[in-house]
């Protein structure tokens, strides 16, 4: 479940198991214009949790947890995600200029603003730093125009060209709204 459920446990019962990954909350507000954010995360949302009441729950993270139980819902256990590296995956090792990453959808929610700022921030430090953003998103194209020097857009890369770019970053950026 990552904002909106599928409901599944209603056919399949307790064989049924809800990997809930986030509330929307304040996604409405920031990717919705109003009345819609409003009637998201107020009348929706909300309705679309009551009825996870009978499903078996898995939360990402104990914040999430907390969130269900706010909610009145109650997760099973806490999982948190995960991958497993490439097989060839070695640490970098410093010692060039530092390179950074922002890899997701390019959108208000992932805040990829933010991280061009932060990369600001460390490339006033660090002349020659380079940030790679690898997605794709409506905020894309205005990002663009707003960049800086050391930043490339990849746009969408396919797995083992991001594999290679990532192994080539030392610090991922991830500043989502979640």
């Amino acid at each position: 479940v990552s904002t909106r459920p599928f409901f599944l446990h209603e056919l399949a019962g307790r064989r049924a198991v809800s990997l809930y990954l986030q509330e929307a909350d304040d996604v409405w507000t920031q990717e919705f214009p109003p009345p819609i954010s409003w009637f998201g995360r107020y009348v929706l949302e909300p309705r679309w949790l009551r009825r996870l009441g009978g499903a078996r729950l898995v939360s990402i993270s104990a914040s999430t947890s907390i969130g269900l139980e706010r909610r009145g819902l109650s997760a099973e256990a806490v999982v948190p995600p995960g991958c497993d590296p490439p097989g060839d995956f070695e640490l970098r090792t410093m010692g060039g200029p530092p390179r950074l990453a922002f890899l997701g959808r390019v959108v208000r929610t992932k805040r990829p603003g933010d991280a061009l700022k932060a990369f600001k921030l460390v490339r006033e430090r660090y002349p020659d730093a380079g940030f790679d953003v690898i997605g794709t998103g409506y905020l894309k194209q205005e990002l663009e125009t707003l960049s800086h020097p050391g930043v490339t857009f990849h746009g969408f890369v396919p797995g083992e060209e991001k594999d290679r770019i990532l192994r080539s970053v030392d610090i991922l950026l991830v500043p989502g709204t979640r």
